[in-house]
């Protein structure tokens, strides 16, 4: 019994984790890509990319716009730019905080930041945020190239 006890408890408790992806593992070039869910690649093409540094920096280039800007800027724009990132949890989910220190169309030095979740799938990790209420699904996401 005391067994079984401690077992519903492990599972319980760590069983429904999804598992933990290190900043090692996030480092490198993250493009937009296509999912039944996402038609965000059809839209940006293939130009829309970020890179993660070891260093902690990262640079950007035409990224969905929505992503950083609200409606009805962010619909239309694409975004260029540099700044730092960090890996962090907030409420038990993973998620990557970008802070921007230079971007195109923005004069002089600013701070910006946004953040984007992370997935564990059976090919590796994914980069994601939600076009609007997330309740509507449209999810776009970022793999790594």
């Amino acid at each position: 019994m005391k067994v079984l006890l401690g077992a519903v408890l492990f599972v319980g408790l760590f069983g429904c984790r999804q598992p933990q992806v290190t900043q090692k593992e996030l480092v490198g070039s993250w493009i937009v890509v296509n999912s039944p869910k996402n038609s965000a690649q059809q839209a940006y093409g293939n130009s829309s990319r970020i890179i993660l540094n070891g260093d902690g920096n990262f640079f950007a280039t035409d990224l969905p716009g929505d992503l950083v800007f609200l409606p009805p800027e962010g619909a239309t724009r694409l975004v260029t730019g540099n700044g730092v990132w960090k890996l962090s949890s907030r409420e038990g989910e993973q998620e990557i905080q970008l802070e921007f220190h230079v971007m195109s169309g923005k004069e002089g030095s600013i701070r910006f930041g946004t953040r984007m979740h992370i997935s564990m799938t059976k090919t590796g990790p994914v980069l994601f945020y939600y076009r609007g209420d997330p309740g509507e699904g449209l999810r776009i996401e970022l793999r790594k190239n």
